[in-house]
Formats: C-alpha cells, sequence, structure tokens
C-alpha cells in the first residue's frame, strides 16, 4: 500500500513547495530519518498493538520542524507567506507529513533501515 499525505494537506505541501524542501541537498535528511526512528521508537513502548499511527508521527515531527527552523528559513527565502499560528502549524504538518514519505519510501527501497 502506498503512503499517502491526507488531502487536507496535500494542497499546502504543493502550494508552499514543501517537497522541494525536503529533496533539496541542503535538508538534513539524515538526521530527520534517524528523527523519525526515535518518535517510532518511543511511541511504540506505549502503544500495546506496537503499531504507530502516522499521525501521531507528523504531529511531534511538525513541532520539530518547527523548532529546527530550516523550514522558516526556507519560508522567509523564498518569500512564501505564512499569516497566521495557525497557518504556520499547517505547514509545518504537511512538511512533516512530506519527511515521512520520503522516510518511508526510502525504507521500502532499502535506503534506509529502521
Amino acid at each position: 500500500m502506498a503512503f499517502r499525505i491526507p488531502v487536507e494537506l496535500q494542497e499546502t505541501a504543493k502550494a508552499f513547495n514543501v517537497r522541494k524542501w525536503v529533496e533539496s541537498k541542503d535538508f538534513p535528511k539524515q538526521q530527520y530519518f534517524e528523527t523519525v526512528d526515535i518518535f517510532r521508537e518511543q511511541l511504540e513502548r506505549f502503544d500495546p498493538d506496537g503499531e504507530v499511527n502516522n499521525k501521531h508521527l507528523a504531529t511531534i515531527l511538525a513541532c520539530t520542524i518547527d523548532t529546527e527552523g530550516a523550514l522558516a528559513t526556507h519560508a522567509l527565502a523564498t518569500g512564501i507567506e505564512i499569516g497566521t499560528a495557525e497557518k504556520w502549524l499547517q505547514i509545518c504538518t504537511a512538511a512533516a507529513w512530506v519527511v515521512l514519505q520520503g522516510y518511508t519510501n526510502a525504507v521500502k527501497k532499502g535506503e534506509w533501515s529502521t
């Protein structure tokens, strides 16, 4: 089954060119993928079924993206109008889903092991 970004965030990811940011050579992919592994491991500790929900991963990853600051730098450098704090959270969440999609695809291709 293919990894899908929630429909309500696909347009945000596209409008703010998040995929370009995630796929750029400057994006710290290894650090983010390691972070996904750590978050997944921690969430599994509290999930009785051992299955981590991507929505939960995306939520904490969005906070990490906001804290790390590279997306904000990208947004300012490219003139993206951020708007409200609520809109910024939506952009960070869309970016988190794009990162998770890249992570999932890398795992499937054997380019990243968990």
